[in-house]
């Protein structure tokens, strides 16, 4: 019972109802509409409603009552969906894990929902650990090479297991429902739980909110269900809507324009660095996307010259959309704003979807700092989590009721509001470099590197520094034939120095053939700033 929550002002329009009853309700009004399709099979509404209570009757027999936490640790495939609906009926929770996880990433997921029921893929199932206390093991047919697995049990064998008549639960949307971890950029994961409604109002913001039409659309699926903007937007809103989606378990630049070409997708919802990988993708001749009506980004940030490439990119094959900016946060499930249809503000990462309300204090306080002025990004409305998993304190110290008598989330993201109420994002707070007593924003310098003619991707961290406290380093990938040297190294410099303050400047140059990334699909700030991450060190004066 989330009694916080629950004693929230939730808007008349967004359904109350479950995750299972979404899905339901879009099966009943269109039980013959294709409702997914994964290599070339496709599922009306009404099988993936009866394939869910099915699986949910399995799951049952086999133990799984409401309040359990079950781990679905799989890609986008339609077992996943199945698994993560199916629990929704039981009042489970599904704990999402990325299915590359390390065993120890893994051991430590499953002790925190004390899970004892787990979807994973056959050939990955060695990385389970040893004595992890899992009662059921569903293994997902991969199509690989598998070892056996003591105790587990193939997905269409538990789907054959006779059905005890256990009766269905009465389960509140408010529950929780779902389990995201953050992606860890700077830190440890910390697992936000969500509840339904946590759900139904990002995906029927998002709705809202951009503008879309549903009618005979299809949403190509391309982000990872264990990634909150990938099952929200990816999954759950075209569910709610009665789209199509259409699956893709892996992401390559081929299997993207492959799909585009073969399921003409009319809409989809990326992160920077899949939109960044069709720049260097083969393109197939004669690709067109005229029939694309609808592209979002958000996850992190995408430079605006990447944005202008692609852009010009995909209009100069017929597409009349632009891609559109949001920003969002695990704790919130997925985008929190989003930039408005024919806007496009420069920096600026959109204005708040339906129901959300943003605004900027000083760090460390509930003081709102005046337009314009940067401070921390605090978000208030129904898609904010329920909490922490385990972490009291963590819940505590981002969730607080403000002297407005609203219960505001405080991100940790540095930014500032225009006066027409465009948000825009600076960097994590966390990432603000503290150098000789000046702040210095990262997201300030990598505007200008990746603006410079000899530099193709930046990210700029604080590292320690005996004197200064931290000083900044600038991590580069460099464009094709650019020579990784201290000449190379100093012309950058010389025109950074241009257009930033001396104390901003960065001292230490790293020159890399790709950023070290999170298992969500970000650059690994933590990793920049502390690990070996090879490359070539340049140190100027």
């Amino acid at each position: 019972m989330e009694d916080e929550f629950r004693n929230m002002s939730v808007q008349p329009e967004i359904p109350e109802k479950t995750l299972y009853e979404v899905l339901r309700d879009s099966a009943c009004r269109n039980p013959d509409s294709p409702a997914c399709s994964f290599l070339g099979t496709r599922v009306t509404y009404g099988g993936l409603l009866g394939q869910v209570e099915s699986l949910s009757l399995s799951m049952s027999s086999a133990g799984v009552s409401k309040g359990d936490f079950v781990m679905v640790c799989l890609p986008n495939c339609p077992q996943a969906i199945l698994a993560v609906y199916a629990a929704s009926r039981l009042g489970a929770v599904a704990v999402m894990v990325h299915p590359m996880s390390s065993r120890d990433e893994i051991a430590f997921f499953i002790r925190d929902g004390n899970c004892r029921t787990a979807f994973t893929l056959d050939n990955l199932a060695v990385n389970l650990p040893a004595s992890s206390g899992l009662e059921n093991i569903i293994l997902v047919p991969s199509g690989k090479a598998s070892s056996a697995v003591d105790g587990a049990i193939k997905w269409d064998d538990f789907l054959e297991k006779p059905a005890i008549g256990r009766p269905m639960p009465q389960v509140s949307p408010y529950d929780p429902v779902s389990v995201m971890y953050t992606g860890g950029t700077t830190g440890t994961s910390k697992g936000a739980v969500l509840s339904s409604m946590n759900f139904n109002a990002s995906a029927l913001g998002m709705k809202i909110s951009s503008g879309l039409k549903t009618d005979g659309q299809k949403m190509l699926s391309v982000l990872p269900v264990f990634h909150g903007f990938g099952l929200c937007t990816g999954i759950h809103l075209p569910v709610m809507m009665g789209m199509e989606m259409i699956l893709l378990p892996t992401f390559s630049p081929e299997a993207f324009f492959r799909t585009l070409m073969s399921e003409r997708p009319s809409m989809m919802f990326g992160v920077p660095t899949v939109y960044e990988k069709l720049l260097v993708g083969e393109v197939p001749p004669g690709l067109r996307t005229d029939f694309i009506t609808g592209l979002f980004c958000g996850g992190d940030s995408l430079s605006s010259e990447a944005k202008t490439g692609l852009d010009e990119f995909l209009q100069s094959r017929g597409c009349k959309a632009k891609i559109r900016i949001g920003y969002g946060c695990t704790e919130c499930l997925s985008a929190v704003t989003i930039m408005p249809d024919g806007e496009d503000r420069y920096k600026s990462v959109g204005t708040p979807i339906q129901w959300n309300r943003i605004k900027i204090v000083k760090e460390g306080t509930e003081e709102e700092v005046p337009c314009g002025c940067n401070g921390e990004i605090c978000v208030s409305g129904p898609t904010v989590m329920l909490r922490y998993l385990n972490q009291p304190e963590e819940t505590a110290q981002v969730i607080r009721i403000h002297s407005d008598g609203v219960r505001w989330l405080h991100t940790g993201d540095m930014g500032h509001v225009d006066e027409d109420g465009f948000l825009y994002f600076e960097c994590r707070i966390k990432r603000m470099i503290i150098t000789s007593g000046y702040n210095v924003y990262p997201g300030e310098i990598e505007k200008h590197l990746n603006s410079d003619p000899l530099v193709k991707a930046s990210y700029v961290v604080g590292v320690p520094d005996s004197v200064k406290v931290s000083r900044v380093r600038a991590c580069l990938i460099l464009k094709d034939g650019v020579e990784k040297t201290e000449k190379t190294a100093k012309e950058i410099s010389e025109r950074l120095a241009e257009a930033i303050p001396m104390y901003s400047r960065p001292r230490e140059y790293v020159f890399l053939d790709a950023f070290p990334m999170t298992k969500t699909g970000k650059v690994s700030c933590r990793t920049l700033e502390i690990g070996e991450i090879g490359g070539i060190r340049i140190n100027l004066p």
